[in-house]
């Protein structure tokens, strides 16, 4: 049942109150008309519950924009929403499309910063995924039992003409009266034969969500470690953020969180907005968690990223025996679930 207003409603009890249901929930389809954006095409969503996302169909079916109760909680890059037109893949050109958002998919041969493979293959910083239009693009409403479930998705296909075939299906559901989406990928190889890859869910929050009061809760079994020495030297203050810093260079760390019963779990909260988040993933197909602590004025953020590699580039993942194949003809399954919830 639909939780609106702090009632639960069945579905006659919703349309009696609400003959269009879309006046408190649903999904709607945007296009933006201006600047770099010009032509992106989205859903806009909403539970009902306060809580709010969009979801870039001609970006991976990525999630743009979320927030609850008018709070905004991703982090949006200076570049701001571009179209995928505008992708660059040249050395040092990632930074001036680089949306950010509450989500953007890094892959499929690519993480980390740009480089050289050891087939000679340039890739640019976090890969291609990020920029893939959607096809067979959908975004529906529909009612299964007293539950309004919201829903969208599609299919992003990353090839090379005598290279890798790979299809990544997306499907993000919500539901009215809920504070959360759940995130399904399909990741498939097409082609006859093995594929090294790389995928990785890159999470941002921003400003007013991160904040000096914010702090980042991991189960106390957690094994960290830090990426850089300099990283290395913040590490005893991984889960707390400070004010803006002019000047400050992001610190990474590597979290490798204990499932339960399949899953890991990341939390975020905030004292001072009330709420907090949870970031729930598969741990069996995405064993390491990246944390982003960017505290520089200006690129304010903080990035929680499950991913299946360590977040070092693919030539460093191949030369460390690392990066991961998926075999000819197969599939791999990716669930995620990002919730808000009150304190």
């Amino acid at each position: 049942m639909a939780k609106i207003n702090g009632k639960e409603l069945t579905k006659q009890e919703l349309l009696k109150r609400a003959g269009n249901p879309s006046q408190l929930c649903g999904i709607r389809k945007i296009s933006f008309e201006e600047g770099k954006a010009r032509g992106l095409s989205a859903f806009e969503v909403k539970t009902g519950s306060g809580f709010c996302f969009t979801i870039a169909a001609d970006k991976c079916m990525d999630i743009l924009e979320a927030s609850y109760k008018g709070v905004n909680l991703s982090f949006l890059g200076k570049a701001g929403p571009t179209a995928p037109q505008y992708y660059n893949s040249f050395e040092n050109e990632f930074g001036q499309t680089m949306t950010g958002g509450l989500m953007f998919t890094c892959g499929l041969q690519n993480s980390g910063g740009g480089c050289r493979d050891n087939q000679g293959v340039w890739h640019s910083p976090h890969g291609r995924a990020a920029f893939i239009p959607a096809e067979q693009v959908y975004g529906k409403s529909y009612w299964s039992g007293d539950d309004l479930v919201i829903e969208a998705g599609g299919v992003m296909r990353e090839n090379l003409l005598f290279g890798h075939n790979l299809s990544l299906t997306r499907k993000i559901t919500a539901k009215a009266g809920e504070n959360k989406f759940i995130l399904h990928d399909t990741l498939e190889n097409l082609a006859a034969e093995p594929n090294e890859f790389i995928i990785l869910y890159h999470f941002n929050l921003g400003y007013p969500m991160l904040d000096e009061m914010t702090k980042l809760i991991l189960p106390e079994d957690t094994e960290s470690s830090a990426r850089t020495e300099a990283a290395e030297k913040g590490i005893d203050k991984r889960f707390e953020f400070s004010a803006p810093i002019d000047g400050f260079f992001e610190h990474c760390f590597f979290h490798v969180v204990k499932g339960d019963d399949g899953f890991a779990e990341a939390k975020v909260e905030n004292p001072s907005l009330g709420f907090g988040i949870s970031l729930k993933y598969s741990v069996d197909t995405l064993p390491v968690l990246t944390e982003w602590k960017s505290m520089r004025s200006g690129d304010y953020a903080l990035g929680l990223e499950p991913g299946n590699g360590w977040l070092c580039g693919r030539k460093l993942e191949q030369d460390n025996g690392t990066i991961q194949t998926i075999a000819p003809f197969s599939k791999i399954e990716y669930t995620l679930e990002f919730s808000v919830y009150d304190l």
